[in-house]
């Protein structure tokens, strides 16, 4: 089945490792022309170098600080120099502190809604020119679904996605007219080295030992098991491409069913 995918130019921040890395190998396979973002420019030259072994694909290493806006100005605008345009724009980083309420400080918050929210505001805000311009464009956020099923462990998380939720919803409105699509994908419990922390975390505070911790947040999921990363990869594909033509301000769970309600 055809994506309509190939010779389409993808960003995608967060691209180093963990979920950004499988949606970035994936977009890869079906042809996009590729740029990856992170901040360790070792991790994102393993990456580039891993897709391109993968798939014959060459792979622009972006280097930037999400956090920092006139570093993410800088390498939008090195993205759409070097390709002459941005078809794709995976929203991708983005980490959350866990722990008790009371624990968690404002630097707690402030980080995560920086990282996490207006990262993806500040990218989309460089990017979305571009596909006006071109009147194309595809932008995917990646949000957990604590956005959607509270967690009191997990409270900055489950508020940041939320209002990352919401951005997409309403920019989705905003820019349709111009033949943009803005969608998110929810994943659940996947099996990265951010769930492996989280794992490690809960362990401790509970005062479990790591396999009792894990064998508890697996208990949650219906299916049994955590996700992989190319499982989400799959369904950021089908909405960057052509196949979800009619898709638009819609957030998908890929959760195993673990997600209660909606």
């Amino acid at each position: 089945m055809d994506t309509g995918l190939s010779g389409r130019v993808a960003l995608v921040t967060g691209g180093s490792q963990g979920i950004g890395k499988a949606i970035a190998l994936a977009l890869a396979r079906e042809g996009a022309q590729l740029a990856i973002c992170a901040r360790g420019e070792a991790a994102l030259a393993q990456a580039s170098q891993e897709i391109a072994q993968q798939t014959k694909t060459n792979v622009m290493i972006a280097k930037a600080d999400c956090t920092n806006a006139d570093q993410i100005k800088r390498m939008v605008a090195q993205v759409a120099a070097a390709f002459g345009h941005i078809d794709v724009l995976v929203n991708c980083v983005g980490r959350a502190k866990a722990g008790p309420f009371l624990e968690l400080t404002d630097e707690d918050w402030e980080e995560t809604i920086n990282l996490k929210l207006m990262a993806a505001v500040r990218v989309t805000r460089e990017v979305l020119p571009h596909m006006i311009r071109a009147r194309w464009g595809r932008i995917i956020m990646i949000g957990g679904v604590f956005g959607i099923q509270p967690s009191p462990f997990s409270i900055p998380m489950g508020v940041v996605n939320a209002g990352l939720f919401n951005f997409c919803k309403a920019l989705a409105q905003d820019v349709v007219r111009h033949n943009i699509l803005v969608n998110a994908v929810a994943p659940g419990r996947i099996d990265t080295p951010l769930f492996a922390n989280l794992v490690d975390q809960q362990a401790a505070q509970s005062k479990l030992s790591r396999e009792e911790a894990l064998a508890r947040i697996l208990a949650e999921v219906p299916m049994g098991r955590a996700g992989s990363p190319s499982e989400i990869a799959n369904a950021v594909t089908f909405l960057a491409s052509e196949l979800a033509s009619y898709v638009s301000g819609e957030v998908m769970t890929v959760d195993g069913s673990w997600v209660k309600c909606l």
